[in-house]
């Protein structure tokens, strides 16, 4: 006996298991699908960030979501991304590794929060705190909106890490 999978069932199943959140795209219902992936400004409000990157830096995150097996306006939400900056031989080079949750305030609204690992690298090039490299846990929260169809994805999230915290402002392909 063989079992035939079109990817027209593997949808129908994605959606009644996801709900309205579901991924269009080919997520397998056991371990899940691309989320987004997005492009956008890190804003550090810590001293340490801002003086060894600069006011803006750089950021780029891919999400992943996880199936949640109940129908829930909930996603799981994997996350890994790069915020990078430099000035006057100074740089800045956050990495974070993430798990959080979003949920559909309707409309194309959400919101989410989570935790995770933030792996920093920064140096000054001045002065006797030289920084260096290190590891710290955080968090994060969110208010993102995806454009009907839901193929692209405006977000605005706050993460506090020490060394690390501040404003990401992003926008990018929603899957």
């Amino acid at each position: 006996m063989s079992i035939k999978l079109s990817l027209a069932t593997v949808a129908a199943f994605v959606a009644a298991a996801g709900g309205a959140y579901a991924a269009p795209g080919p997520a397998l219902p056991i371990i899940g699908g691309p989320n987004a992936i997005t492009a956008g400004v890190f804003i550090p409000s810590s001293g340490a960030a801002k003086d060894a990157g600069g006011n803006t830096q750089l950021d780029i995150e891919f999400h992943y979501g996880l199936p949640i097996p109940n129908p829930t306006p909930l996603r799981v939400v994997l996350g890994v991304g790069v915020e990078t900056g430099s000035r006057a031989g100074s740089h800045s080079t956050i990495v974070p590794v993430t798990a959080g949750g979003q949920i559909g305030l309707g409309g194309g609204v959400y919101a989410g929060a989570g935790i995770g690992y933030y792996f920093l690298n920064q140096r000054r090039n001045t002065g006797f705190d030289r920084l260096g490299t290190t590891s710290k846990v955080g968090g994060y929260g969110e208010l993102g909106y995806s454009l009907p169809g839901g193929l692209l994805t405006v977000s605005a999230k706050y993460q506090a890490v020490q060394r690390g915290d501040g404003f990401v402002v992003a926008a990018g392909l929603h899957f």
